[in-house]
């Protein structure tokens, strides 16, 4: 006989009835009503939240800048103004490690970090990805890759804007329209090397330059002869590079990956993997492998942080404040290959006719493609009723499309209340302080931007070990 499971002691009885709504739709008969059976505080602020992103975006990705940015607005918001959340001995201000934001895959989460660093939000990614996507380990990276090559005027145009380099937008002009001007083959490492006929040049961009091509002279002689995790290590201390990373919003984050970079390349140094070129394609292999490389773990569960994490992963956990993001992401389409087989249908083909060349599939083909679809949207269906019953006191609804209509034709027809969060579209401002500082490091103190600066590196003054970092 099946167990029933429809007594619930984890949720309160506002979001049960959603959730009751919701799944008697979508799974019919076979849905067992929750029942609630916690006895919760009576509360005056709405339990459902709902963001829904403005239909006249354009693309998948604008929605989720504009879906993140209000999720993180409205976080800080629920924060600062001392939010009551149940605990032991009563209601007491939310906190951060009372939020949760669930998304189908983590690929997409990299909008709601930027948006959380934005807000200065502290954050956990469970299985997060992305470390080869970061501004710091590309920075460094094309800094290699100058090293080896400096004919490449990418990698060489990278490093000069980046905080390594710090060149304006006008000397980058200058310099690109003196290599143009000159002979075809004229590079712009050519054109760096004779900056001090261009005129227009600012002289804080000369003097920038005239730091930075010793740096690379001397490098580039040492290269062949040095590890390249030693590279990687002058690299960062003559040009103060984790200094100035630190002054950002992520910059204990933005440390550590530094750190990490540095201990992969002393890693692969193991592997007999010697040379930068060799490094750079090992690197490359790594970052396009299907097992993507996480960020350093700088911030573990346990501390008072937000953690975000996919809805699979959720799955038996409970959290004060859930946000169920990025509704509107569409399923991925099922694959096309010539052939498809099922028990119920067999073999299917898809080819090319011979006379028109042009694609057609065979009944059995579309039938078990339809099978596939069908399987794919019943999944969908199941991860969200995961998702929807991981709240304890307050669910964030957030996304937009087909999936929400849906949702909030079931809010507006049952008996839960829910607010309306409005949607925010541009992020507070907030000085550019690594810009501030960079003219001023090593040299004359910056006064507060400085007291800042040894504060963020109190924390991250151990060296990064890798045996302590279970992303690697």
């Amino acid at each position: 006989e099946p167990l029933s499971l429809a007594e619930n002691y984890r949720t309160r009885p506002e979001i049960l009835d959603l959730v009751n709504r919701v799944f008697k739709e979508l799974f019919g008969a076979s849905h067992e009503a929750l029942i609630p059976k916690r006895n919760f505080v009576l509360k005056k602020e709405h339990c459902v939240e709902w963001i829904a992103v403005p239909p006249e975006e354009r693309t998948l990705d604008a929605s989720r800048v504009i879906e993140a940015r209000t999720i993180a607005s409205r976080i800080r918001q629920m924060v600062d103004s001392g939010f009551l959340v149940e605990g032991r001995g009563g209601p007491r201000p939310v906190r951060w490690r009372d939020f949760a934001i669930l998304v189908r895959k983590t690929t997409a989460s990299r909008f709601y970090e930027k948006e959380l660093e934005a807000f200065s939000i502290p954050y956990f990614v469970n299985k997060g990805r992305g470390f080869f996507e970061k501004i710091e380990v590309a920075d460094l990276i094309n800094f290699l890759r100058v090293l080896e090559n400096p004919s490449e005027d990418l990698p060489m145009a990278a490093v000069l804007r980046s905080p390594l380099v710090q060149l304006s937008d006008d000397a980058l002009y200058w310099l690109t329209k003196k290599r143009f001007s000159s002979a075809p083959e004229t590079t712009l490492a050519a054109a760096l090397s004779r900056h001090t006929e261009i005129t227009e040049i600012a002289e804080d961009d000369h003097r920038r330059i005239g730091e930075f091509l010793p740096l690379l002279n001397r490098l580039r002689q040492q290269k062949d002869r040095r590890k390249l995790s030693e590279l990687l290590h002058t690299i960062v201390d003559e040009t103060a590079y984790e200094a100035k990373a630190l002054t950002r919003p992520d910059g204990r984050q933005a440390s550590a990956n530094i750190w990490k970079l540095i201990e992969l390349a002393s890693e692969v140094e193991d592997k007999n993997i010697r040379g930068i070129s060799d490094l750079i394609l090992y690197l490359k292999s790594v970052s396009n492998s299907s097992e993507t490389e996480a960020e350093a773990r700088i911030m573990g569960e346990e501390e008072d942080v937000l953690r975000i994490l996919t809805v699979h992963a959720a799955k038996g956990l409970e959290f004060p404040c859930v946000v169920l993001a990025d509704l509107g992401a569409q399923n991925a389409s099922p694959g096309r290959p010539p052939f498809l087989c099922s028990i119920s249908e067999g073999v299917g083909a898809r080819v090319k006719d011979p006379e028109d060349l042009q694609t057609c599939e065979d009944a059995s083909y579309s039938a078990i493609l339809e099978e596939y679809k069908k399987k794919e949207a019943e999944e969908m269906d199941r991860l969200l009723y995961v998702a929807m019953t991981r709240p304890k006191e307050h669910l964030i609804l957030s996304g937009g499309g087909s999936r929400m209509q849906f949702l909030e034709l079931a809010l507006t027809q049952g008996e839960t209340s829910f607010y309306r969060v409005p949607v925010v579209l541009r992020r507070p401002s907030r000085p550019d302080e690594a810009s501030c500082l960079a003219d001023r490091l090593p040299g004359q103190a910056a006064g507060p931007l400085l007291e800042r600066l040894e504060q963020q590196i109190a924390p991250v003054t151990k060296k990064y070990e890798a045996l302590e970092d279970l992303t690697v």
